[in-house]
Protein backbone atom coordinates (compact mmCIF):
# COMPACT_ATOMS: atom_id res chain seq x y z
CA UNK A 1 0.00 0.00 0.00
CA UNK A 2 1.40 3.39 -0.97
CA UNK A 3 1.59 6.11 1.67
CA UNK A 4 -1.37 8.49 1.77
CA UNK A 5 -1.09 12.10 0.67
CA UNK A 6 -1.29 13.16 4.32
CA UNK A 7 1.46 10.67 5.09
CA UNK A 8 3.74 12.32 2.54
CA UNK A 9 2.88 15.70 4.06
CA UNK A 10 3.97 14.42 7.48
CA UNK A 11 7.29 13.27 6.05
CA UNK A 12 7.93 16.55 4.22
CA UNK A 13 7.05 18.69 7.24
CA UNK A 14 9.12 16.47 9.52
CA UNK A 15 12.15 16.68 7.24
CA UNK A 16 11.84 20.46 6.86
CA UNK A 17 11.60 21.04 10.60
CA UNK A 18 14.44 18.63 11.31
CA UNK A 19 16.66 20.45 8.81
CA UNK A 20 15.86 23.79 10.44
CA UNK A 21 16.58 22.34 13.89
CA UNK A 22 19.87 20.89 12.67
CA UNK A 23 20.94 24.23 11.21
CA UNK A 24 19.98 26.05 14.42
CA UNK A 25 21.94 23.66 16.65
CA UNK A 26 24.93 23.74 14.28
CA UNK A 27 25.00 27.55 14.29
CA UNK A 28 24.63 27.50 18.06
CA UNK A 29 27.82 25.45 18.41
CA UNK A 30 29.62 27.54 15.78
CA UNK A 31 28.75 30.72 17.69
CA UNK A 32 30.11 29.23 20.91
CA UNK A 33 33.32 28.23 19.13
CA UNK A 34 33.83 31.59 17.39
CA UNK A 35 33.22 33.57 20.58
CA UNK A 36 35.28 31.05 22.57
CA UNK A 37 32.45 30.59 25.03
CA UNK A 38 32.35 27.41 27.07
CA UNK A 39 29.55 25.05 26.10
CA UNK A 40 26.78 24.96 28.66
CA UNK A 41 24.22 22.41 29.76
CA UNK A 42 21.65 23.95 27.42
CA UNK A 43 23.96 23.39 24.44
CA UNK A 44 24.37 19.69 25.15
CA UNK A 45 20.65 19.31 25.83
CA UNK A 46 19.95 20.95 22.47
CA UNK A 47 22.21 18.40 20.77
CA UNK A 48 20.55 15.50 22.60
CA UNK A 49 17.11 16.84 21.67
CA UNK A 50 18.15 17.07 18.02
CA UNK A 51 19.29 13.43 18.02
CA UNK A 52 15.98 12.25 19.50
CA UNK A 53 13.92 14.41 17.15
CA UNK A 54 15.83 12.93 14.22
CA UNK A 55 15.07 9.46 15.58
CA UNK A 56 11.37 10.34 15.71
CA UNK A 57 11.55 11.46 12.08
CA UNK A 58 13.06 8.12 11.06
CA UNK A 59 10.34 6.28 12.99
CA UNK A 60 7.69 8.41 11.28
CA UNK A 61 9.12 7.62 7.85
CA UNK A 62 9.18 3.90 8.64
CA UNK A 63 5.56 3.98 9.83
CA UNK A 64 4.44 5.97 6.80
CA UNK A 65 6.28 4.01 4.11
CA UNK A 66 5.74 0.53 5.49
CA UNK A 67 3.20 -1.24 3.32
CA UNK A 68 1.73 -3.57 5.92
CA UNK A 69 -0.67 -2.86 8.78
CA UNK A 70 -0.57 -3.38 12.50
CA UNK A 71 -3.48 -4.71 14.50
CA UNK A 72 -2.84 -2.29 17.33
CA UNK A 73 -1.98 0.81 15.33
CA UNK A 74 -5.59 2.01 15.28
CA UNK A 75 -5.77 2.97 18.93
CA UNK A 76 -2.23 4.31 19.06
CA UNK A 77 -2.50 6.44 15.95
CA UNK A 78 -5.90 7.76 16.93
CA UNK A 79 -4.58 8.65 20.36
CA UNK A 80 -1.43 10.39 19.22
CA UNK A 81 -2.43 12.00 15.95
CA UNK A 82 -6.22 12.13 16.47
CA UNK A 83 -6.49 10.26 13.21
CA UNK A 84 -7.23 6.66 12.36
CA UNK A 85 -4.00 6.00 10.49
CA UNK A 86 -2.81 2.49 9.76
CA UNK A 87 0.84 1.66 9.16
CA UNK A 88 1.30 2.65 5.52
CA UNK A 89 -1.52 5.19 5.83
CA UNK A 90 0.00 7.44 8.46
CA UNK A 91 -1.54 10.90 8.31
CA UNK A 92 -4.77 9.73 6.73
CA UNK A 93 -7.95 10.74 8.54
CA UNK A 94 -10.31 7.98 9.70
CA UNK A 95 -13.15 9.37 7.58
CA UNK A 96 -10.95 9.06 4.48
CA UNK A 97 -10.39 5.32 4.96
CA UNK A 98 -12.52 2.86 3.04
CA UNK A 99 -13.89 -0.34 4.57
CA UNK A 100 -10.92 -2.47 3.54
CA UNK A 101 -8.45 0.00 5.04
CA UNK A 102 -10.38 0.16 8.30
CA UNK A 103 -10.38 -3.63 8.51
CA UNK A 104 -6.60 -3.57 8.16
CA UNK A 105 -6.48 -2.13 11.65
CA UNK A 106 -7.74 -5.40 13.01
CA UNK A 107 -6.14 -8.14 10.99
CA UNK A 108 -2.99 -9.09 9.16
CA UNK A 109 -1.83 -12.26 7.48
CA UNK A 110 1.71 -12.05 8.84
CA UNK A 111 2.21 -11.89 12.61
CA UNK A 112 5.83 -10.79 12.25
CA UNK A 113 4.81 -7.78 10.15
CA UNK A 114 2.09 -6.90 12.63
CA UNK A 115 4.62 -7.06 15.46
CA UNK A 116 7.15 -4.93 13.56
CA UNK A 117 4.77 -2.05 12.94
CA UNK A 118 3.56 -1.92 16.53
CA UNK A 119 7.10 -2.16 17.88
CA UNK A 120 8.10 0.88 15.84
CA UNK A 121 5.09 2.81 17.09
CA UNK A 122 5.87 1.87 20.69
CA UNK A 123 9.48 2.98 20.27
CA UNK A 124 8.17 6.27 18.87
CA UNK A 125 6.11 6.80 22.00
CA UNK A 126 9.11 6.32 24.29
CA UNK A 127 11.27 8.55 22.09
CA UNK A 128 8.64 11.27 22.30
CA UNK A 129 8.38 10.90 26.08
CA UNK A 130 12.09 11.75 26.36
CA UNK A 131 12.49 14.21 23.46
CA UNK A 132 9.63 16.52 24.44
CA UNK A 133 10.89 17.31 27.98
CA UNK A 134 14.49 17.53 26.74
CA UNK A 135 13.53 20.40 24.44
CA UNK A 136 11.88 22.15 27.38
CA UNK A 137 14.92 21.59 29.60
CA UNK A 138 17.11 23.11 26.89
CA UNK A 139 15.08 26.31 27.10
CA UNK A 140 15.00 26.25 30.91
CA UNK A 141 18.79 25.99 31.18
CA UNK A 142 19.11 28.73 28.56
CA UNK A 143 16.96 30.96 30.78
CA UNK A 144 19.30 30.20 33.67
CA UNK A 145 22.14 31.66 31.62
CA UNK A 146 20.24 34.89 30.99
CA UNK A 147 18.43 35.68 34.23
CA UNK A 148 19.91 35.60 37.73
CA UNK A 149 16.89 36.77 39.72
CA UNK A 150 16.22 34.40 42.63
CA UNK A 151 12.47 34.64 42.12
CA UNK A 152 12.82 33.80 38.45
CA UNK A 153 15.16 30.91 39.26
CA UNK A 154 12.55 29.52 41.65
CA UNK A 155 9.91 29.54 38.92
CA UNK A 156 12.08 27.84 36.32
CA UNK A 157 13.25 25.29 38.89
CA UNK A 158 9.60 24.41 39.48
CA UNK A 159 9.09 24.06 35.73
CA UNK A 160 12.19 21.86 35.60
CA UNK A 161 10.71 19.52 38.21
CA UNK A 162 7.36 19.42 36.41
CA UNK A 163 9.09 18.47 33.15
CA UNK A 164 10.90 15.59 34.87
CA UNK A 165 7.66 14.40 36.46
CA UNK A 166 5.88 14.61 33.10
CA UNK A 167 8.58 12.50 31.46
CA UNK A 168 8.41 9.88 34.22
CA UNK A 169 4.62 9.66 34.01
CA UNK A 170 4.68 9.44 30.21
CA UNK A 171 7.32 6.68 30.19
CA UNK A 172 5.52 4.67 32.87
CA UNK A 173 2.18 5.18 31.14
CA UNK A 174 3.49 3.94 27.79
CA UNK A 175 5.24 1.00 29.46
CA UNK A 176 2.13 -0.04 31.39
CA UNK A 177 -0.58 0.81 28.86
CA UNK A 178 -0.93 -2.89 28.08
CA UNK A 179 -0.28 -5.66 30.59
CA UNK A 180 1.55 -7.67 29.48
CA UNK A 181 3.27 -5.26 27.10
CA UNK A 182 3.20 -7.91 24.35
CA UNK A 183 -0.55 -7.30 24.03
CA UNK A 184 0.43 -3.96 22.52
CA UNK A 185 1.45 -5.70 19.29
CA UNK A 186 -0.43 -9.00 19.64
CA UNK A 187 -4.08 -8.71 20.64
CA UNK A 188 -4.34 -12.49 20.92
CA UNK A 189 -2.24 -12.34 24.10
CA UNK A 190 -4.46 -12.47 27.17
CA UNK A 191 -4.36 -9.34 29.31
CA UNK A 192 -5.73 -5.81 29.46
CA UNK A 193 -5.00 -2.44 27.88
CA UNK A 194 -5.91 0.92 29.40
CA UNK A 195 -7.72 3.73 27.63
CA UNK A 196 -4.75 4.95 25.60
CA UNK A 197 -6.66 7.87 24.07
CA UNK A 198 -7.59 9.29 27.48
CA UNK A 199 -4.02 8.88 28.75
CA UNK A 200 -2.39 10.64 25.81
CA UNK A 201 -4.96 13.42 25.80
CA UNK A 202 -4.18 13.97 29.49
CA UNK A 203 -0.41 14.15 29.14
CA UNK A 204 -0.74 16.27 26.00
CA UNK A 205 -2.88 18.76 27.90
CA UNK A 206 -0.20 19.04 30.57
CA UNK A 207 2.46 19.23 27.87
CA UNK A 208 0.74 22.21 26.26
CA UNK A 209 0.48 23.89 29.67
CA UNK A 210 4.22 23.43 30.23
CA UNK A 211 4.98 24.80 26.76
CA UNK A 212 2.86 27.89 27.40
CA UNK A 213 4.38 28.42 30.86
CA UNK A 214 7.96 28.15 29.61
CA UNK A 215 7.15 30.52 26.75
CA UNK A 216 5.51 33.12 29.04
CA UNK A 217 7.85 33.09 32.02
CA UNK A 218 10.64 35.38 30.67
CA UNK A 219 8.37 38.17 29.42
CA UNK A 220 7.99 40.05 32.74
CA UNK A 221 11.77 39.91 33.20
CA UNK A 222 12.35 41.36 29.74
CA UNK A 223 10.10 44.34 30.35
CA UNK A 224 11.70 45.04 33.73
CA UNK A 225 15.11 45.47 32.12
CA UNK A 226 16.58 48.96 32.31
CA UNK A 227 16.85 49.22 28.56
CA UNK A 228 15.19 51.39 25.89
CA UNK A 229 11.78 50.15 24.87
CA UNK A 230 13.13 49.41 21.39
CA UNK A 231 15.54 46.88 22.89
CA UNK A 232 12.71 45.31 24.86
CA UNK A 233 10.60 44.99 21.74
CA UNK A 234 13.54 43.42 19.91
CA UNK A 235 14.13 40.90 22.70
CA UNK A 236 10.41 40.14 22.84
CA UNK A 237 10.46 39.47 19.10
CA UNK A 238 13.36 37.06 19.50
CA UNK A 239 11.56 35.12 22.24
CA UNK A 240 8.33 35.18 20.23
CA UNK A 241 10.16 33.71 17.25
CA UNK A 242 11.65 31.04 19.50
CA UNK A 243 8.22 30.22 20.88
CA UNK A 244 6.82 29.75 17.40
Amino acid sequence: MAPSARGWEEIKIGIALSVLATIAVFLRFVARFVKKVKLGTDDWLALASLILISAMLIELIICTLTSYPSTSSFSLSDAIYRIGAAIGNSGKHLTDLDTDEVMMFYKTTDASLNSFGSHIFLVNEFTYAVASPLVKLTIIFFYRRLFISSGFRTIINMLFILCIIWAAVAILGFALQCRPLARQWDMTVSGTCDDQIAFIESIQGINIFLDASIFAVPWPMIWKLHRPWQDKVGLSGIFLLGGL
